[in-house]
């Protein structure tokens, strides 16, 4: 053990994985070119309902066959999570992106190692699941269906967005990451079950066991991965003492990741999560504030800064402003909003504070919509966010000389494209 605690404790180790994990993604992204189990001309398959959305004319499925396929069905169908169900239709590939910097469906899917998109005809329900997990699923999700503003209790307890109509909203402000299963969600069941389970001997055997369904339940989802697997790297440092920093189980999560399914770095929601939670990690103990107020405002320009580039990147428009909304939503959705939406599941009365509470933020994000002085719509490509990058960890390690940098390049970036 004292062996192994040197090893991963040393700066050395991390660089040899560094390496080990350029040769494999390497060698997967250029040379393994991975195609679909089907052919386009199959017209029948089976398989295992494992998400399903519901829209005025489809229901939109994602399948578990000889491999992960999406069915769309035109017609009204009583389906469930878990259903075995046997398909008649016609395969189609997704469609490609043609028009520059705007999102392409195709490639998404096939990062998901999903190859076709099946029109369906008909659909036959073959068996109803047994799987506990399943049936707890499928259970809350009809509780929750009969509650007013389910939309936003399905986004925070299954991570299924598609019944937020107000969605594009919180978009267009910078905060709709607030309404994604994430860490901090996790953080605090986490927190409640260890206060329910405190007295228990093996009250993190309970929280293991029941972490891990959870993720089963809402599909491992990228920041779910990251965050379950650093809880477990945490939990097995602190048992045998081997004092491993943070950030250096972050880099550990990280390459337990991408070893196992190489593609999830091109996952949008794998990308924000690493580089929110490194960005405090990293930066927190270089920038110290003591008043906790001025400190919340120290975390949300911290991550705005490292996150910035990023949502450049892939959506080409970023709002100087949510800055300031981060501070305010941050904590009103962790201590009131995401609370409230857990008792309302339980306490159905709970509904009429928690609709009252929904509303008026929404009245609020509508007023913050229309504020549009410092939103900036452009495309930066690889390089020029190596180059923020660059600046940026610059001016955290060698002083207040390369923050001039880092000021005049954000302002050029601002007065050309404002």
């Amino acid at each position: 053990m004292p062996k192994l605690k040197t090893v991963l404790q040393s700066n050395y180790f991390y660089f040899l994985l560094l390496l080990v994990l350029i040769v494999i993604c390497s060698i997967n992204l250029l040379f393994i070119n991975k195609s679909s189990v089907y052919n386009i001309d199959d017209k029948h398959v089976v398989g295992y309902v494992i998400d399903y959305k519901k829209s005025e004319d489809r229901i939109s499925i994602l399948l578990k066959g000889k491999e992960k396929l999406i069915v769309n069905y035109y017609h009204d169908l009583n389906i469930k999570y878990g259903d075995y169900i046997e398909i008649n239709g016609l395969l189609l590939e997704p469609n490609n992106n043609t028009i520059p910097n705007n999102f392409n469906y195709k490639k998404y899917l096939n990062n998901k190692d999903i190859f076709y998109i099946m029109k369906a005809s008909e659909i036959k329900i073959i068996s109803n699941s047994k799987n506990p997990l399943y049936i707890l699923k499928n259970y809350i999700v009809n509780r929750i269906y009969n509650i007013d503003k389910s939309g936003y209790i399905l986004a925070f307890i299954i991570g299924d967005k598609s019944n937020m109509n107000f969605y594009n909203n919180f978009q267009s402000i910078g905060i709709s990451h607030l309404f994604a299963i994430s860490g901090m969600h996790v953080s605090l069941l986490s927190i409640i079950i260890l206060k329910i389970f405190r007295k228990f001997k093996y009250k993190y055997i309970i929280l293991d066991i029941f972490l891990i369904s959870y993720g089963f339940i809402i599909l491992f989802p990228a920041s779910i991965k990251r965050t379950l697997i650093f809880i477990f790297i945490k939990q097995i440092s602190n048992k045998f003492n081997i004092n491993i920093s943070n950030i250096k189980i972050l880099f550990l999560t990280a390459f337990l990741l991408i070893i196992f399914q190489v593609k999830i770095i091109f996952d949008v929601s794998f990308i924000y999560s690493f580089v929110c939670v490194f960005s405090l990690f990293y930066a927190s103990n270089k920038i110290v504030i003591n008043n906790k107020i001025l400190g919340v405002l120290k975390n949300s320009i911290i991550v705005a800064l490292f996150s910035f580039p990023i949502s450049l990147l892939f959506y080409y428009e970023y709002n100087f402003l949510s800055i300031i909304y981060n501070i305010f939503f941050i904590p009103f959705i962790t201590i009131v909003v995401y609370p409230l939406a857990l008792l309302t599941v339980l306490f159905p009365f709970v509904g009429l504070l928690f609709d009252f509470i929904i509303s008026l933020m929404e009245q609020l994000v509508l007023l913050f919509k229309g504020i549009n002085i410092l939103r900036i719509c452009l495309s930066l490509n690889l390089f020029e966010v190596l180059i923020y990058y660059l600046l940026l960890f610059f001016y955290l390690n060698k002083g207040r000389k390369y923050l001039l940098f880092l000021i005049i390049y954000i302002s050029f970036i601002a007065f050309f494209y404002l």
